[in-house]
């Protein structure tokens, strides 16, 4: 049986990325700070809220309501970190989109995910408040599909990120935890026509997961 660890690691190999240099570079070095003894979480999120379409129904045929959030699921250790929304089961969506404006998104019609190529920094530090905060950085590649112009449209594409992440030490499944993430796209990538070059996927309730929990060992 694979360790949790070892699963990551082979995931993160089936679909390495090859980032363009002077992209992924162009911010220099990354200054190193403390590094934790135990990084690692899992759990979900809702992102939004998103308006809906006029007049929409959900798959049961029933009336929605003004709007809708989606639900993400998001997992990280020291050496690995996948986000992703998987489809938009609740309700059509409008995406308002940077440079294309708003975006009309049908029922499962939509995916966005997220996955590390490469780690560059974990670091961790104790908090006034006796909560224990972490951030990743580092680079992956990114897989986006929705509807553009009449059809279903994928793009994937290399990205930068930062993972903050924040351990309130309670016991149990749900316990206050959260997590943000802030990806930087490529600036000439489709992903910036739609989210700008830089976005902080946002969070309701202030990062906190739905369920699961963050651990940071400093």
């Amino acid at each position: 049986m694979f360790s949790r660890r070892t699963f990551l690691k082979r995931l993160a190999s089936i679909a390495p990325l090859v980032l363009t240099e002077a992209w992924a570079r162009r911010g220099g070095a990354l200054e190193q700070g403390s590094s934790p003894r135990r990084v690692s979480g899992a759990g979900a999120h809702l992102v939004g809220p998103f308006p809906t379409l006029p007049g929409a129904r959900d798959p049961f045929g029933n009336p929605v309501s003004p709007q809708t959030f989606l639900l993400a699921d998001l997992g990280f250790d020291e050496t690995f970190l996948f986000w992703k929304i998987a489809t938009n089961p609740d309700a059509p969506f409008v995406l308002p989109a940077t440079e294309l404006g708003p975006i009309e998104v049908g029922l499962f019609r939509f995916f966005l995910g997220i996955q590390s190529v490469e780690i560059f920094s974990v670091t961790a530090e104790a908090a006034p408040d006796g909560s224990r905060r972490a951030q990743l950085v580092g680079e992956g590649r990114s897989v986006l599909v929705l509807p553009l112009e009449g059809e279903l449209r994928r793009f994937e594409e290399p990205v930068r990120f930062t993972l903050s992440a924040v351990d309130r030490g309670a016991p149990g499944p749900v316990v206050g935890d959260a997590a943000q993430l802030t990806v930087d796209f490529n600036p000439e990538g489709e992903h910036a026509r739609i989210f700008g070059p830089q976005s902080t996927l946002f969070i309701a309730e202030e990062g906190s997961l739905l369920f699961g929990n963050v651990a940071v060992e400093i």
